[in-house]
C-alpha cells in the first residue's frame, strides 16, 4: 500500500445509523433486515461493502489507497420526504454516525458530511458549522439539485459566500433523482443522468457569476466534471458568438472550469488525459465512487495506466487532495468558529 494515494470520492452508510433506526429513535423509518423502510418507500438492501469499515480498510489496502474521504450516500436524503424539523434531525444523525464510525478507522476514513440545502442558506450554514467543530473533515457534500431552492439563485447566494468565507470545500453531488428524471429512463439515470444534473448545475453556477463573484470558493465536481471538461469549448460559445454580457461572467466558462476541483470517476485514462489538458494536472483528484459497481474498482491503476507523467499522475493519487485539505485547515483553523 502507497502510504499517500488519497481517495477523495467513496460513499458509507454508518453501521450505527442502522442501529438507530432499529433501535425506533428515528421517528418513521423502520429497519427491515438490510434495507430502511419508511410506509411503502424502501431504500437498500444495504450490502457490506457499503456499511462495512473493516470490509472498506481491506478493499483500500487491497488498492493501494491510504486514505479515504467517505461521504453518506446521497439517497439517504432523497428517499423520501422528510418535512422540517425531521429532516434536520435526521441531517444530524446521519452526520453524527458518519464522524463515529470514521473515528473507529486510525485516520484512514475521512467524513464528508451532507449539508442540507433545501431549507435555505442560513439552516445549511448553522448545520456545515455544527458539524465541522465536531470533526476535521476535508469537505463537505451538497446535493447538486436541492427541493425548492436553484443552486445558484438568491434564497442560496449566502451560502456559497459563507463556504468561501469559512474556507471550506464543497463537494457537488448529483442525485439519484434530479431533474434529468424528466427525460431519463430509471436504467440510464445513473449511467448519464447523474452526469447531466451535475454538468448542468455547474453551468447554472457560472451562468450566476458564482465562481468569479467568490473567487476562494473551492468546489469538486464529481464523476470527472460531467460532460463540463469534453464541452468546454462549446461553453466558450457564448464568447464567440458574443452572448457572455447576457449572464454573469464575465470571463470564458473554459477558464471559469480550471477553477474547480474533479475526481477521476470519468473511469478511463483517456478521458483523464483530456480532462488534465482542460483543466490542469493541479485540479484532478483521485476517486472511486466506492462502493458502487458503477464506479472505479482500480482507482490507482487507472491514473496508473494513463498517459500522464509520472509527476502528474503522484499529484493525482496523492498531492492535489492533500493539498487541498491543508489549504482549508490553513486558513480556516481546524475547529475554529
Amino acid at each position: 500500500m502507497n502510504p499517500h494515494h488519497i481517495d477523495a470520492h467513496a460513499h458509507l452508510v454508518p453501521e450505527p445509523l442502522l442501529g438507530m433506526v432499529g433501535d425506533g429513535q428515528v421517528p418513521g423509518v423502520s429497519l427491515d433486515g438490510r434495507s430502511l423502510v419508511d410506509g411503502g418507500r424502501r431504500l437498500g438492501p444495504l450490502g457490506t461493502p457499503m456499511v462495512s469499515v473493516p470490509e472498506r480498510l481491506r478493499w483500500m489496502d487491497d488498492e493501494s489507497i491510504a486514505e479515504q474521504w467517505v461521504s453518506p450516500w446521497l439517497d439517504l436524503f432523497t428517499w423520501r420526504p422528510i418535512p422540517d424539523p425531521i429532516g434536520a434531525e435526521w441531517v444530524c444523525a446521519v452526520n453524527d454516525a458518519l464522524v463515529e464510525v470514521t473515528a473507529t478507522s486510525a485516520g484512514r476514513l475521512r467524513p464528508v458530511p451532507f449539508v442540507d440545502l433545501s431549507a435555505g442558506a442560513a439552516a445549511a450554514l448553522k448545520q456545515m458549522d455544527a458539524v465541522l467543530r465536531e470533526v476535521e473533515a476535508p469537505a463537505v457534500m451538497v446535493n447538486s439539485a436541492p427541493h425548492g431552492s436553484p443552486l445558484a439563485g438568491e434564497v442560496l447566494s449566502p451560502f456559497w459566500g459563507g463556504a468561501a468565507e469559512r474556507n471550506v470545500t464543497v463537494m457537488l453531488h448529483p442525485p439519484g433523482n434530479g431533474p434529468s428524471c424528466a427525460f431519463t429512463t430509471p436504467v440510464l439515470q445513473n449511467v448519464s443522468g447523474r452526469v447531466i444534473d451535475a454538468s448542468a448545475a455547474v453551468v447554472e453556477m457560472m451562468a450566476a457569476g458564482v465562481f468569479e463573484r467568490l473567487p476562494e470558493l473551492r468546489v469538486i465536481v464529481v464523476h470527472g466534471g460531467g460532460f463540463l471538461p469534453y464541452q468546454a469549448f462549446r461553453l466558450d460559445g457564448l464568447v464567440r458568438a458574443s452572448l457572455l454580457g447576457k449572464t454573469a461572467m464575465t470571463r470564458s466558462p473554459s477558464d471559469t472550469l480550471r477553477r474547480l476541483w474533479y475526481d477521476t470517476v470519468a473511469l478511463d485514462g483517456a478521458s483523464l488525459e483530456l480532462l488534465v489538458r482542460r483543466v490542469g494536472g493541479d485540479r484532478v483528484l483521485l476517486g472511486s465512487d466506492a462502493p458502487f459497481p458503477i464506479g472505479d474498482p482500480h482507482p490507482v491503476r487507472t491514473v496508473r495506466a494513463s498517459g500522464l507523467a509520472p509527476a502528474v499522475q503522484d499529484a493525482i493519487c496523492c498531492g492535489n487532495a492533500r493539498a487541498l485539505d491543508q489549504q482549508g485547515a490553513a486558513s480556516r483553523g481546524r475547529g475554529e468558529r
